[in-house]
């Protein structure tokens, strides 16, 4: 587990205030909450995100603490840092519910001007890699397999191949795949 202080908020309220003191002076924590079966649960996953977001924040793991706890972890956003589609939509509702903050808005304008902001809508709207395309050309049964996936699961191999910098690395993630594609097998599991 990471060395970040673990830190217990039990509403948004508190995690707001938290984040207003400090966005700009801590990297990161371990936010621990309630979990959603507990009594006094008032922090739910959403609250969390979408106050992260208003001050240019991420969540990423989420671990169990105890019985009664979960925690997440957040850190600010790192420069060229993809932005899924949840989190893009979350902006949009931050920003007409007069939510974010300077700092948040900062970095949404940074994301749109190196092109993180839109660098994956590709994965989104199912588009196929060039490389993906010639493999399923040559491979029928591949194909099949890709398309009897659910969508989530399509959109993790279109991730992991777009995610790869250089042309030979795409092509050597599509061929690490056809196994399990001609298999009807998820390459994740």
């Amino acid at each position: 587990m990471s060395e970040d202080k673990q830190i217990y908020f039990p509403d948004r309220k508190t995690w707001r205030a938290w984040l207003a003191e400090n966005h700009d002076k801590v990297k990161s924590i371990w936010l621990v909450h309630d979990k959603v079966s507990s009594p006094v649960s008032r922090l739910s996953y959403e609250d969390i995100v979408e106050e992260a977001l208003c001050f240019g924040w991420i969540d990423s793991t989420v671990k169990k603490r105890d019985d009664n706890r979960s925690m997440i972890y957040l850190s600010v956003r790192k420069p060229k840092s993809i932005w899924a589609k949840s989190n893009k939509d979350r902006i949009e509702k931050l920003i007409k519910n007069g939510l974010m903050t300077r700092t948040g808005l900062e970095v949404v304008e940074r994301a749109k001007e190196d092109g993180s902001w839109n660098q994956f809508d590709v994965v989104e709207e199912l588009v196929l890699p060039k490389e993906l395309k010639k493999a399923f050309a040559k491979n029928k049964k591949a194909a099949e397999g890709f398309e009897n996936f659910s969508v989530s699961v399509r959109k993790q191999i279109l991730y992991f191949i777009y995610s790869a910098k250089q042309r030979e690395t795409r092509e050597k993630r599509v061929e690490k795949l056809l196994p399990s594609l001609e298999a009807n097998k998820n390459p994740f599991i």
